[in-house]
C-alpha cells in the first residue's frame, strides 16, 4: 500500500504538488461545520493545518494564486453544491 510520506525541505523557490483526499461514506456525510472548513479553506488556499500534514508555511499559494474555478464533480466533491 502507498502511503504519504516526505521527502525533506524544499529549499527550491517553486512549491512542491500534493494531493490529499478524504473519503466520507455515503451513509455518515460530514456535518456543517466540517463542510464550511473545508469551502473554507479551499477558498483561501489554506491546508489543514493540523496533524502530520500542515501545509506550507509561507502561505505561497494563497500569495500568488486565486481560488481554481472547479468543474460541477469537482463543487460536489469539495461540498459546495450539495449531492442529489
Amino acid at each position: 500500500m502507498a502511503l504519504p510520506h516526505g521527502n525533506g525541505r524544499n529549499t527550491s523557490d517553486k512549491p512542491r504538488l500534493a494531493q490529499y483526499m478524504n473519503y466520507y461514506r455515503v451513509p455518515n456525510p460530514m456535518n456543517e461545520e466540517r463542510r464550511q472548513e473545508r469551502i473554507t479553506l479551499w477558498q483561501e488556499r489554506r491546508a489543514l493545518g493540523r496533524g502530520p500534514y500542515p501545509g506550507d508555511p509561507r502561505g505561497w499559494e494563497a500569495k500568488n494564486y486565486e481560488a481554481p474555478e472547479l468543474t460541477a464533480l469537482g463543487r460536489k466533491l469539495l461540498g459546495l453544491d450539495l449531492w442529489d
